[in-house]
């Protein structure tokens, strides 16, 4: 049986992400996304294509897991796996706050429910 049918009966899938910056380090990255929509669809071992804004490959990641959290009741939770964000400019909650009024396009166009998404990069 070839390695992608065994992912299928796994229910495994490759995901299109798109990132605005191209920061990444070697291991356990985590990426914030608003609200609890199709992120929270994804499963351990899913893959994950990592695109910047313009289409353009970046890279690939493997998911670990997902985390739906409301940022005003789980802060110190959010701020642990902050630790692990992709983009240094949001390893903080004012620097989370700041990247993401940028990219939903102000205070009230996300959250406060947030999916983490946990992956692996090579």
């Amino acid at each position: 049986m070839a390695l992608c049918d065994k992912a299928e009966q796994k229910g495994m899938k490759d995901w299109k992400v798109t990132f605005n910056t191209r920061f990444f380090h070697k291991g356990l990255n985590t990426t914030v996304r608003s609200g609890n929509d199709k992120y929270t669809e994804m499963n351990p071992g899913d893959t994950i294509l990592m695109v910047d804004k313009f289409g353009n490959v970046i890279g690939n990641g493997r998911v670990l897991s997902t985390e739906v959290l409301n940022v005003n009741e789980w802060t110190h939770q959010l701020e642990y796996l902050l630790k692990f964000e992709h983009d240094p400019v949001a390893r903080d909650l004012v620097g989370l706050c700041q990247t993401m009024d940028e990219c939903y396009g102000g205070k009230k166009e996300w959250g406060p429910v947030v999916t983490v998404i946990l992956f692996w990069v090579d």
